[in-house]
């Protein structure tokens, strides 16, 4: 658990220690700022996007076919009974979370799941800095609504990854009330052996699935690195990280973090 916290302060601090050591004064304009790096961005954030949808929708629609299937055969077995098991209505509650994670909006995201992930924090903290400094991007031919735009992007599929670990988790309570339910049978109903060994195979696959996506979304490209190369330059950003990723707001980071007088 060390290690995994270590490793993104490191980087953090290698990003504001960077920003300290050009602090000859203001930077007026951004130059060999990659111009094509918010289509990049867009692309890959669209497509990572609808592929989640996609394969979210898959995966919970088969765990509903086998829990129907469980229920006709549990309610044949023992009705009264079997209806505890199915009294939150299930077959609703994976309709909603399809509904969800494919209606969900670009709102503020204040969380990046169980896992952080430093690249990903690094685009947002850019794309949100950007928004707020236009003007630095000089002769460039984006306009403010790009910016935005990528940005509203980004957050969504951020939004929509929070979502998928909300799916999981539910799917995983819902495996352990059908086990403890089958456990508490003297005898299995007919067609209900292999029933656990399907589900919690397709909540591995879904887990395996969630965890691909986080990885490309945080994996940069070469233009992200320019870009977080040429920003790293302006002191104005090293402060603007400081405040606004989302490792920022797991620790009370020093005011002079960064500096050479912080190292010493």
């Amino acid at each position: 658990m060390l290690k995994s916290v270590f490793i993104p302060i490191v980087f953090l601090g290698t990003c504001l220690y960077c920003d300290a050591q050009d602090n000859s004064g203001a930077i007026d304009k951004i130059t060999d700022f990659p111009n094509k790096l918010f289509s990049v961005i867009d692309k890959k954030t669209k497509k990572l996007d609808e592929e989640l949808d996609r394969q979210t929708e898959k995966y919970v629609r088969k765990l509903e076919k086998q829990e129907k299937r469980l229920k006709a055969r549990l309610y044949k077995a023992d009705s009264s009974k079997a209806a505890q098991l199915f009294a939150g209505d299930p077959e609703a509650q994976y309709e909603k979370l399809i509904q969800k994670i494919k209606n969900e909006g670009s709102s503020d995201v204040h969380s990046m799941g169980a896992e952080y992930l430093p690249y990903a924090d690094s685009l947002n903290v850019s794309l949100a800095f950007l928004n707020k400094n236009y003007q630095l991007l000089g002769n460039s031919k984006m306009v403010p609504a790009d910016i935005e735009n990528t940005l509203a992007q980004v957050k969504q599929l951020q939004a929509k990854l929070l979502d998928a670990d909300a799916i999981k988790a539910y799917i995983q309570q819902r495996k352990e009330q059908i086990k403890q339910y089958l456990s508490g049978e003297a005898t299995m109903p007919p067609g209900t052996t292999g029933f656990l060994s399907n589900y919690n195979k397709q909540l591995y696959y879904y887990g395996q699935e969630i965890r691909e996506y986080r990885e490309m979304f945080n994996d940069p490209d070469k233009m992200l690195k320019k870009a977080l190369e040429v920003l790293n330059k302006i002191p104005a950003f090293a402060d603007f990280m400081k405040r606004n990723s989302f490792l920022a707001g797991l620790f009370t980071i020093p005011g002079n973090y960064g500096s050479p007088d912080a190292l010493i």
